[in-house]
């Protein structure tokens, strides 16, 4: 399944907890495939860009439960920010360069977007190796699989005001 088609679950009948812990391992690994196949592959920049689309996606699903896991998953969030940011620099360089091109601009210009955008796969390519290797996407698995939990302000039963609101935020995502 890729990540563009992963579309949460959601039974209404469970809680929050137990829906967390039931969906968000099955988005991630989709997430992670999609990752590790630009990784693996001869990926073009098309494809870099289909996955920062996608790190945005996962990262604003994440945000929505954030009252359930805390901290570890604020940590976990960062590095979502991070692949972001990197691949939102590369496509800076393609648009850019994208554009030049439609002028006439120099070999130059475009020579050191060539080499810019070079730069921005080979540090995708170390932070993804680096935080999201299968070790610690098991990790990320096991996480999502087993830390949620309510906190006081966090409604118990499925149905209430708040508790659909994120029902409704995560099955819209």
């Amino acid at each position: 399944m890729s990540f563009k088609n992963s579309k949460p679950k959601w039974d209404t009948s469970k809680s929050v907890v137990a829906n967390a812990k039931e969906t968000l391992p099955k988005v991630a690994e989709a997430y992670f495939a999609e990752g590790d196949k630009i990784l693996n592959e001869d990926s073009s920049l098309e494809d870099h860009h289909e996955l920062r689309l996608a790190t945005k996606h996962f990262r604003y699903l994440l945000e929505n439960f954030e009252p359930l896991y805390g901290a570890g998953l604020r940590s976990r969030l960062a590095d979502l920010r991070e692949v972001q940011r990197i691949l939102g620099e590369l496509n800076d360089c393609v648009a850019t360069k994208a554009l030049m091109n439609g002028r006439g601009d120099s070999g130059e210009s475009l020579g050191f977007l060539d080499r810019e955008a070079a730069a921005k796969v080979a540090e995708f390519r170390q932070f993804w190796s680096d935080r999201f290797s299968e070790a610690k996407q098991r990790l990320w698995l096991r996480y999502f699989g087993t830390q949620a939990s309510l906190v006081k302000r966090t409604p118990r039963k499925p149905g209430s005001p708040a508790s659909s609101r994120l029902t409704k935020n995560i099955v819209n995502q």
